[in-house]
């Protein structure tokens, strides 16, 4: 099953206020011993510097997301910029799948043409986390929701099948994958290697 987008975005501003409100452990730090240090008082200049840190930071924060979306769908012939996902990618980098997939999916809903959020979305879900059919769902949606060139399509074809021959053995589902791959690259080198290995795998289930 999806996530539901209200959740997604619930945990991903959770997590944005998180790493803000940690960024601001400094400052206070900073600000107690000012506090100290001009006679205010180190709570007061604890406070002062939490709740300045806090503010900038949340802003920071946020503010990128906002250039971001102006950056990557420009007005005018300006050239579109690749996004870059540091923030999501962060959160799997630590481990904290469950985040990232939050996080990604709240990408998806602002960049639906692009199908990186998808596709990261489906490979945490089948190494990291084992959820092979959640994987293929997402894999599958990155085709027929983003804008996908002929690479990319490639691509996302062959990691359906290897999760279908390899992670859940059943190489009887890769089928229909390995047709289309060899119709829609009948001239390419994949095209014909998909052939091959569709004329085995059937021999096979013959068999």
């Amino acid at each position: 099953m999806f996530r539901r987008a209200p959740r997604d975005i619930d945990a991903a501003r959770r997590a944005l206020l998180l790493t803000a409100a940690s960024w601001s452990l400094a400052g206070g730090i900073i600000g107690g011993l000012a506090g100290w240090f001009i006679g205010v008082g180190v709570l007061i200049g604890f406070i002062a510097g939490f709740s300045v840190t806090f503010l900038v930071s949340l802003a920071i924060v946020e503010g990128a997301g906002k250039v971001s979306g102006t950056i990557h769908n420009p007005s005018g012939k300006s050239t579109p910029v690749v996004h870059e996902y540091s923030y999501p990618k962060s959160l799997a980098i630590h481990g904290r799948y469950e985040d990232a997939i939050d996080a990604y999916q709240v990408c998806s809903t602002d960049y639906p043409e692009d199908p990186e959020p998808y596709v990261r979305i489906g490979r945490i879900c089948r190494d990291n986390l084992s959820q092979y059919d959640e994987a293929l769902l997402w894999f599958k949606r990155a085709r027929s929701e983003a804008t996908v060139n002929p690479g990319l399509d490639l691509l996302i074809s062959q990691e359906i099948i290897e999760i279908y021959t390899r992670r859940l053995n059943m190489p009887e589902r890769a089928i229909p994958e390995l047709a289309r791959i060899a119709e829609q690259f009948a001239n390419h080198p994949a095209g014909e290697s998909a052939k091959l290995e569709l004329n085995r795998l059937r021999e096979r289930l013959r068999e």
